[in-house]
C-alpha cells in the first residue's frame, strides 16, 4: 500500500507526494485517503493493483491511460471511491479497470471523450457521463449515473432507489443489455439507447425495474434487443416516448402509460402476457412494414426457448393497439399454431391481422378498423373467436374485411355510420349453418352516411342471433349479395331483429317472429307478419303487414299504428304512457291490455267492428273512437257502454272495469276521447248528474271541437 502524504493538490506522478517517496507501480495499492478537499491530478500513463480514493477527494486523470489491475489486497475491493470521492476522466484520456471486483462509493465524472474500461464496477454515488464520446465499461450501479455516451459490458442497476438517467439532449445515452433493478430513463429532450445484438442476445432483465421516457423530445430506444421480467415496466409522460429499432421484445414487461413506437421497417415481438394500459403504435409507410409479431419462443433467460413452449400471448388491461392509417402495418405470428388473446385492450386503425399467413386469434377486447385505409384480418387456415364481451367493428370509411379463416362470433360484429363490415368468400362464418343465423350480435348503425354489413355463406333466412339495424340507410347483406329483407322468414328462439332509428323493413316475404322483434320509427311492410307463442314485437312506428298475434305485440314507448288487419289468440299491450292505434280490424280472440303505468291511449279506427277484450283500462287511460262522436258513456258491469251521437250505442267488454268518472273530449279530428278518471267527490257527483239528467251542457270541461261537445259520464260500478 502506497499513500498519497498530505492532503494537498498535486500530481500524481511526483515521487515526492507519496509516502517513500516512490510512485505507486503495478505492485502496488494506490491509497489518497487524507482528510481534506483536494485534487491529484494524472496525465501520464499509470498503472496501480488498486485505488482507493477518500471522502472529498479527486482523481483527475486528464491524459494517458490509468490502469488498475486485478489484486485484491486484504480482500478488500481493488477500486473503492468513498462517498464525495471523485474521479473524473479527461477528453482523450482513458481509465482501465481490469478488476472484476469494484466498489465506486462516490461522484463518478467522465467528461467527453473519456473512457472507463472493465467489468463489474459498483457505484454507490453518482456516474455524470460527459457525453458524446464519454465510455463505461463494465458497471454494476447502487446509485445514480447521468448523462450521455456509453456504457458497454456488463451493466447491473442493483437497488430499486438506483438511476441510469440520459440527460443530455445533444448526446444520447448507450447501454447494453442489461440487469435493471431500478431505473432506466430518458429526461430533458435527451435519448437513451437500449442496444442489443438480437433478439438472441442478453436480454434487459427488468426484475420489477422501470424503463421511461420523461418529456417533450425525451426518448428510450430499443434495439435488437430483448427486455425480460416479472415485474419490469415501460412509462411515458410529458410527451417522451418509447421506440422501437429494428427489432425488439417484450417478456413479462407492463406498459404502463407508455407510448410505444414502432417506427417503418421495424419489429416488436410479444411473449407470453403482456400487461398494457399504454399505446403501442405501428407506424408503417407505403414502402416499410411496421410489424408487430406473436411469437412461441417465449423464454430466452439463457439465451434458449424452454421444451415446453407457451403459444398464446395475452393482451391485458385496457390499453391500445394503433396501427397508423397504412394498409402497410402487420400484426403476424411466427407459427400457425401461435395465438393473440386480445383479453381488453383497443387495437385500432388500418393495416393487416395475419397477413395471408394462418394464425389464432381471440378478441375479448375491441378491434376496430378506424384508418381511411381498411383493416384486413385473413389468417388462411386460421381461427378467429370473438368472445361475449369481444367487439370486431368499422368506423372509419377504409371498413373491416376479415377476408380469411374460420369465424365464430360470440360478442359484436358492428359497422358504425360510413363504414363497413365485409366477410369475404374466403371467410367461413360458424355462426351461419344452412341459412341460420345462430348467436352473436350483428349492428349495422346509420347515422346519415350509410353504414352495411356483409357476411358470407349461406343468405340467412332464420335468424337466433341478433341483428340491430339503425337509420334508414342501414344495410345487411348475407349470403354474399342478397338484402336480409330479401332472405329472413322466421326469427327463431334466441333471435333479435332490432330496426331502430326509423329503419324500415320491406319484404315480399312473410316473417315469423318466435322470440324478438323490435321497431323503432320506421314502417315494417311485408307480406305478413306472424307472432309465434313465444314471440313479442316492441314497436313505434308503423305495422303495415297483415298481422296473425298469437303471442305479444306491445306499443313500446311512443305510437304503434297498425294499419293492417289483426288475427289470432294473442296480446296487444300499451306499454306505460304510449298509444296503440288499430286502423284495420282486430279479431275478438285478440285481447287489448292496458299497461301499468298512467296515460296509456287506445285509437279504434273501426268502432263499429271493436270486439276484443279490454284489460287494465285504469285511471288516465283514454279510448279514443276516430272519426265517431258520443254523447255519453258508462260502465255496466263489465261492459264500457258507448251512446253515439245521432243514435246507436257502442258496447266494449271489459276484464276488469274500475269504479271511477268518464270524461268525454273531442280529439280534433271528428273523433272522441273517453277517459276514465277516479269517482267525483258526492258534491260535484250530485251536481253532474243534476246536469246530465237535465241535458244541458256539462258540469266539468270545456265545450270540444266536435259536434257533440264535452260531456261527463258518472259510474260508481264495482271493480
Amino acid at each position: 500500500m502506497t499513500s498519497w502524504k498530505s492532503p494537498t493538490s498535486g500530481y500524481f506522478d511526483i515521487a515526492s507526494n507519496w509516502s517513500g517517496g516512490v510512485v505507486p507501480s503495478s505492485d502496488d495499492f494506490a491509497e489518497i485517503t487524507n482528510i481534506g478537499t483536494f485534487t491529484v491530478t494524472s496525465d501520464q500513463d499509470q498503472t496501480v493493483t488498486g485505488l482507493l480514493l477518500g471522502s472529498h477527494v479527486t482523481l483527475a486523470v486528464t491524459g494517458g491511460i490509468f490502469s488498475v489491475t486485478d489484486y485484491i489486497e486484504n480482500g478488500n475491493p481493488n477500486i473503492s471511491i468513498a462517498q464525495f470521492g471523485l474521479l473524473t476522466i479527461g477528453d482523450g484520456a482513458e481509465f482501465l479497470a481490469a478488476g472484476e471486483n469494484r466498489s465506486i462509493q462516490g461522484y463518478f465524472s467522465i467528461a467527453p471523450g473519456g473512457t472507463l474500461a472493465g467489468a463489474s464496477g459498483l457505484a454507490a454515488g453518482e456516474i455524470a457521463m460527459g457525453g458524446s464520446g464519454a465510455e463505461l465499461t463494465g458497471l454494476g450501479n447502487f446509485g445514480t449515473i447521468t448523462g450521455g455516451g456509453e456504457i458497454s459490458g456488463s451493466v447491473v442497476n442493483y437497488e430499486k432507489s438506483s438511476l441510469i438517467d440520459a440527460d443530455i439532449p445533444a448526446s444520447p445515452l448507450t447501454l447494453p443489455p442489461s440487469n435493471n433493478f431500478g431505473t432506466l430513463e430518458a429526461t430533458n429532450g435527451a435519448g437513451l439507447i437500449l442496444s442489443g445484438s438480437g433478439v438472441s442476445s442478453k436480454p434487459v432483465l427488468g426484475q420489477a425495474g422501470l424503463v421511461q421516457a420523461v418529456g417533450t423530445g425525451s426518448y428510450v430506444e430499443l434495439e435488437n434487443l430483448r427486455l425480460l421480467g416479472g415485474a419490469g415496466t415501460l412509462s411515458t409522460s410529458g410527451g417522451g416516448v418509447i421506440r422501437i429499432a429494428s427489432d425488439a421484445s417484450f417478456y413479462g414487461y407492463t406498459v404502463d402509460a407508455a407510448d410505444v413506437l414502432v417506427g417503418a421497417g421495424d419489429k416488436l415481438m410479444l411473449f407470453e402476457t403482456l400487461i398494457n394500459s399504454g399505446v403501442i403504435t405501428l407506424e408503417s409507410t407505403s414502402g416499410d412494414v411496421a410489424s408487430l409479431a406473436i411469437t412461441s419462443l417465449d423464454d430466452y433467460r439463457a439465451g434458449q426457448k424452454e421444451s415446453t413452449v407457451t403459444r398464446t400471448v395475452v393482451l391485458r388491461a385496457a390499453g391500445s393497439i394503433v396501427l397508423s392509417d397504412t394498409s402497410a402495418n402487420l400484426i403476424f405470428a411466427t407459427g400457425s399454431a401461435d395465438t393473440l388473446d386480445n383479453e381488453s385492450n383497443t387495437i385500432s386503425g388500418a393495416g393487416r391481422i395475419g397477413g395471408g399467413s394462418a394464425m389464432r386469434v381471440v378478441n375479448r377486447g375491441v378491434i376496430d378498423a378506424s384508418g381511411t385505409n381498411p383493416l384486413v384480418i385473413d389468417i388462411a387456415t386460421g381461427t378467429l373467436t370473438n368472445g361475449a364481451a369481444g367487439v370486431l367493428e368499422a368506423t372509419g370509411p377504409g371498413g373491416l374485411s376479415i377476408a380469411g379463416g374460420t369465424v365464430k362470433n360470440t360478442g359484436t360484429v358492428q359497422a358504425r355510420d360510413g363504414s363497413s363490415v365485409t366477410f369475404g368468400s374466403g371467410a367461413t362464418i360458424t355462426n351461419d349453418v344452412a341459412g341460420k343465423l345462430a348467436g352473436g350480435h350483428w349492428f349495422v348503425t346509420d347515422g346519415g352516411h350509410g353504414a352495411s354489413l356483409t357476411l358470407s355463406g349461406a343468405a340467412v333466412t332464420t335468424l337466433a342471433g341478433k341483428v340491430e339495424l339503425s337509420g334508414a340507410g342501414s344495410m345487411m347483406e348475407t349470403g354474399g349479395s342478397t338484402l336480409l329483407e330479401a332472405s329472413l322468414t322466421t326469427i327463431a328462439a334466441g333471435g333479435d331483429l332490432e330496426l331502430l332509428n326509423g329503419r324500415g323493413w320491406t319484404s315480399a316475404l312473410s316473417l315469423t317472429d318466435n322470440a324478438q322483434l323490435k321497431l323503432i320509427g320506421g314502417t315494417f311492410a311485408a307480406a305478413g307478419l306472424r307472432v309465434g307463442a313465444a314471440g313479442t314485437v316492441s314497436a313505434v312506428g308503423t305495422l303495415a303487414a297483415p298481422t296473425r298475434d298469437n303471442g305479444l305485440v306491445r306499443a313500446y314507448r311512443g305510437v304503434l299504428d297498425i294499419t293492417g288487419d289483426v288475427t289470432g289468440t294473442g296480446t296487444l299491450k300499451i306499454y306505460g304512457s304510449s298509444t296503440l292505434e288499430i286502423g284495420g280490424g282486430l279479431a275478438s280472440t285478440v285481447d287489448v291490455l292496458f299497461g301499468t303505468g298512467t296515460h296509456e291511449s287506445l285509437k279504434i279506427g273501426e268502432p263499429d267492428a271493436f270486439a276484443s277484450t279490454l284489460t287494465n283500462w285504469f285511471y288516465g287511460d283514454t279510448i279514443d273512437l276516430l272519426a265517431t262522436d258520443a254523447t255519453s258513456a258508462q260502465i255496466v258491469g263489465n261492459t264500457l257502454q258507448i251512446s253515439l251521437f245521432g243514435g246507436g250505442t257502442l258496447d266494449y267488454t271489459l276484464a276488469n272495469p274500475s269504479a271511477g268518472r268518464l270524461v268525454l273530449a273531442g280529439d280534433g279530428a271528428g273523433g272522441v276521447n273517453i277517459t276514465l278518471f277516479k269517482a267525483a267527490p258526492a258534491a260535484m257527483l250530485g251536481q253532474a248528474m243534476a246536469t246530465m239528467a237535465g241535458g244541458g251542457a256539462p258540469a266539468i270541461g270545456s265545450p270540444a271541437p266536435s259536434a257533440a261537445a264535452s260531456r261527463l259520464a258518472t259510474m260508481a260500478a264495482p271493480r
